[in-house]
């Protein structure tokens, strides 16, 4: 129940976070790329993003966050990695292997991933890409796809370790 609370948490921040108008700490680098793919691909973000990584829940989150929009992962690891490793994207955080995803569009809405993958690979910081199903307002399934590249890992911080 812990780890759906701390995913729960993470997300909230996501989805949340855009609400200020824009912009993220000035530690963040890397970027974050999310495109919708259908009968037109259109770039939904591409800004600077951030990773905070807690060894003692397995528990990797990685945000970006620009204005009125943001997007984010919260995935069980050990970490570092060692090889590429795919991870199963669901609703609801489970065991290792497994990510959640969530995105705050320019309208204010915010999705939560039904399904997908996340492929991270080994590197100093987080790289990677994404093929997410999102349902729309309707309930439709929309693809987002990304990129994750270049993103700086915070370890160990208290922010990173809830009830640390």
């Amino acid at each position: 129940m812990r780890r759906r609370v701390i995913a729960a948490a993470a997300l909230a921040l996501v989805a949340g976070a855009a609400c200020g108008g824009g912009g993220t700490e000035s530690d963040a680098g890397g970027h974050l790329r999310v495109e919708r793919r259908g009968s037109r691909t259109a770039t939904l973000m591409d800004e600077p993003g951030r990773a905070d990584y807690c060894a003692a829940e397995t528990l990797l989150t990685i945000i970006a966050i620009g204005h009125n929009r943001a997007a984010g992962f919260a995935v069980r690891t050990a970490f570092p990695l060692r090889e590429p490793r795919t991870f199963v994207v669901q609703s609801v955080l489970g065991g290792l292997g497994t990510a959640t995803a969530a995105f705050r569009l320019v309208n204010g809405s915010a999705r939560l991933g039904a399904a997908g993958s996340l492929r991270l690979e080994p590197s100093p910081g987080i790289e990677g890409e994404f093929e997410v199903t999102v349902p729309d307002s309707a309930g439709t399934p929309v693809e987002f796809r990304g990129k994750v590249s270049r993103i700086p890992i915070r370890s160990g911080s208290r922010e990173s370790c809830p009830g640390a």
